[in-house]
């Protein structure tokens, strides 16, 4: 489990008990994100705010307006629905907000109300923040506000391997973190934030040069990058034959170099997967069936069993009985 995962998991569980958590890490670390994605995979309802834009009274308090009720006078606060429905709620860069904010926030979190009102379905405040006494413009927190949050968490990891391979494919995704974590030293490192990094990617795959997707001055070796998504442009995938299997039945026939591509990979895919290559198993040329058996004993039976679990047992047998006439043959 990485550490990000770790610190998603603390997260759920303090969501999910009615704690308050204040999450600090650098910009593009991804810390909105993973507030975000909590929310989701609890089903909660998250209201968002951008703490240095908050308007105190428009945007939580409410706006007073002057109400006659059995000949007293009073005031009625106007609230966003959204805000009494929240049941989680975010206070992004926190550290940067006006100290009329803060003394609300205070409320909110200590007592779970605002202005005495409290709010029914909130269940958790989740706050994030950039370090204080660094480069960044943000002030250091009233440490009695600081001290109602029940759980702090720093955020200090590094890109997720996963998520860039989900988010841009295994090539381009694989290709990114092995530039950035290999032909990068701990102060380019520094200036590539989670977030800058995918800036990167979405220049790729937008055909929009690299070099704009980084902020001027920045000198990271975008040349070694470009080597790597030159060297493996043509470097076939998994995605690539399940993307389209009738393809490449035909080119493992015509060329050795998919044949033998697909043969290393093979092994890799999940149970789904094979099922789903499963004729271009079996158009292999003889002698790469021959080879494939040689490096993977148990691969056919693989290949056959999740044949039998992701279509039928009767194309899992008819999977089985043409490899072994193909084997038969080679002998």
């Amino acid at each position: 489990m990485t550490k990000i995962d770790k610190i998603r998991d603390v997260i759920i569980k303090g969501v999910s008990t009615g704690k308050n958590i204040l999450l600090e890490g650098s910009h593009g670390a991804g810390k909105t994100s993973l507030a975000l994605e909590v929310a989701q995979k609890l089903g909660l309802r998250l209201k968002y705010f951008s703490a240095p834009t908050l308007d105190p009274f428009a945007d939580l308090v409410g706006i007073p307006v002057p109400v006659v009720d059995d000949g007293t006078r009073r005031l009625l606060y106007l609230r966003q629905e959204d805000v009494t429905q929240a049941e989680i709620i975010f206070f992004d860069e926190l550290n940067r907000a006006h100290p009329k904010v803060l003394n609300t926030v205070f409320e909110l979190i200590q007592f779970r109300s605002i202005n005495g009102e409290k709010l029914p379905h909130l269940r958790s405040v989740i706050a994030v923040i950039n370090p204080a006494g660094s480069n960044y413009q943000v002030q250091e927190l009233d440490p009695a506000l600081v001290d109602r949050f029940h759980i702090h968490l720093s955020l200090t990891a590094g890109p997720s391997r996963d998520w860039f391979i989900s988010r841009f494919g295994p090539r381009l995704g694989n290709v990114i973190l092995d530039w950035f974590e290999t032909d990068l030293d701990h102060k380019q490192r520094e200036q590539i934030s989670n977030r800058r990094l995918e800036y990167i990617g979405l220049c790729r795959t937008e055909d929009i040069p690299l070099q704009y997707a980084l902020p001027p001055g920045s000198k990271v070796p975008l040349h070694l990058l470009e080597a790597r998504l030159e060297e493996n442009k043509n470097v076939l995938t998994i995605e690539d034959f399940l993307q389209n299997p009738d393809k490449f039945t035909g080119q493992v026939v015509a060329d050795l170099n998919v044949a033998t591509r697909f043969v290393n990979l093979l092994p890799m895919m999940n149970p789904a997967q094979k099922a789903a290559v499963s004729e271009i198993v079996l158009a292999l040329p003889s002698e790469v069936l021959a080879t494939l058996r040689t490096k993977f004993p148990a691969i056919f039976k693989k290949v056959r069993d999740s044949i039998a679990i992701a279509k039928s047992k009767a194309d899992a047998d008819a999977f089985w009985e043409l490899v072994q006439e193909r084997l038969q043959v080679i002998q």
